[in-house]
């Protein structure tokens, strides 16, 4: 349990930045000299129009175990679609156990302009935009972008604590 706040990425950015970048990562990171490199994808391509981002996923990354959570499955692509729909999607299963505001997506323009997001396979996942987003991929190396495990997420609603994403991270 994190004595330093809530730890969720998603809508407590600024203040807890550092302490959050010791347990989530993204699918992109900056460098310290701010090129956007690979980080839990270790490729993406673009396609011809712009609005399509196909992620190939590193495979073997492990989440935390804990007294409250031992994964069964590396990360994978269901990690990142719970994730981004979590986050444009009102109506989405998580959301309607933990209704929440996720600010920095919102002010991104990722709901509105995220059309799909797929699993490909466990190692792949495809973004559809409506519109062409020229710095989409350097927002996605932002923390509001972190990723999170559907896993645990999963065992938080069985268990009626959905809200314990917020100060129990994995």
């Amino acid at each position: 349990t994190s004595n330093a706040g809530p730890l969720n990425p998603h809508q407590y950015s600024p203040n807890q930045m550092y302490a959050q970048a010791m347990v989530y990562e993204p699918l992109v990171k900056y460098t310290e000299s701010g090129k956007v490199i690979p980080w839990l994808a270790e490729s993406w391509k673009v396609s011809a129009d712009g609005k399509t981002y196909t992620f190939h996923l590193r495979k073997g990354v492990k989440f935390h175990t804990t007294d409250f959570f031992k994964p069964t499955r590396d990360f994978n692509a269901d990690d990142v679609v719970f994730t981004f729909k979590r986050l444009i999607d009102p109506n989405f299963e998580y959301n309607k156990a933990y209704p929440a505001e996720f600010p920095y997506a919102t002010d991104m323009g990722l709901p509105d302009n995220i059309a799909s997001i797929e699993k490909v396979d466990d190692n792949t996942v495809k973004f559809t935009l409506k519109e062409v987003d020229a710095p989409f991929i350097q927002n996605l190396a932002m923390p509001f972008a972190y990723l999170q495990s559907a896993e645990y997420a999963d065992q938080l609603v069985k268990a009626g604590k959905a809200a314990d994403i917020n100060i129990n991270p994995i």
